[in-house]
C-alpha cells in the first residue's frame, strides 16, 4: 500500500465550483460596472464641454486670439469683401480678382470661395483683369485714362502698354 494522504473523488469539486463560480459571475459584473462608470463619467465630461458655458469659453478664445490682431484687420475680418473681374490662374488654383472698394489684387480660393487680400495696385480705379497666358501676366486697365497695365503676380508692379479707346 502506499504511503500518504488519500483523497476521495468529492474532495476537490466544491473548490473547483467556487472558483467557477467567482469567474462566471464576479468578472462580468466587474466589467459592466467598469463600463458603466466609464460611460457615466464621458457623458458628465461631454456635458461640461459642450453645454455647460460654451459660449463662454469660446468667447473667452476668441478675445484672447483677437488681442493677437490688429484692430482694423480684426474689424475687416468680418467684413464682406466685393470682388470684380474675375480671371482663372492657368498655373495656379485660384482666381484673380480685383477689389475695387479698396484699390487691391485678391485671390479667391476656388472651394471655399474665400478672397484673401494679396497686393495693392497702385491704380485707383481698376476696370477688369484678364491673363495673359503666353507671357504669365496679369492685364488691367485704368477705368477714367484707358491706359493698359500689365503686372506679374509676384511683384505688381504695374508696366503701362498702351490706351484703350
Amino acid at each position: 500500500m502506499p504511503r500518504g494522504r488519500t483523497v476521495s473523488e468529492h474532495s476537490n469539486p466544491p473548490q473547483q465550483s467556487l472558483r467557477g463560480l467567482t469567474l462566471a459571475v464576479l468578472i462580468p459584473c466587474l466589467l459592466f460596472s467598469a463600463a458603466l462608470a466609464g460611460w457615466d463619467t464621458y457623458r458628465d465630461l461631454y456635458d461640461v464641454i459642450l453645454n455647460d458655458g460654451f459660449e463662454q469659453k469660446l468667447e473667452a478664445v476668441s478675445t484672447g486670439v483677437a488681442s493677437f490682431i490688429d484692430g482694423e484687420t480684426y474689424t475687416a475680418l468680418g467684413r464682406p469683401t466685393r470682388v470684380t473681374a474675375m480671371v482663372a490662374d492657368p498655373l495656379k488654383p485660384f482666381i484673380w480678382a480685383l477689389d475695387p472698394d479698396r484699390g487691391r489684387l485678391v485671390t479667391v480660393d476656388m472651394v471655399t470661395g474665400g478672397a484673401t487680400p494679396y497686393a495693392a495696385l497702385a491704380l485707383d480705379d481698376p476696370a477688369g483683369l484678364a491673363y495673359d497666358v503666353p507671357r504669365d501676366r496679369l492685364l488691367t486697365a485704368s477705368a477714367s485714362t484707358g491706359q493698359l497695365f500689365a503686372f506679374r503676380s509676384d511683384s505688381v508692379v504695374l508696366t503701362p502698354l498702351g490706351h484703350i479707346d
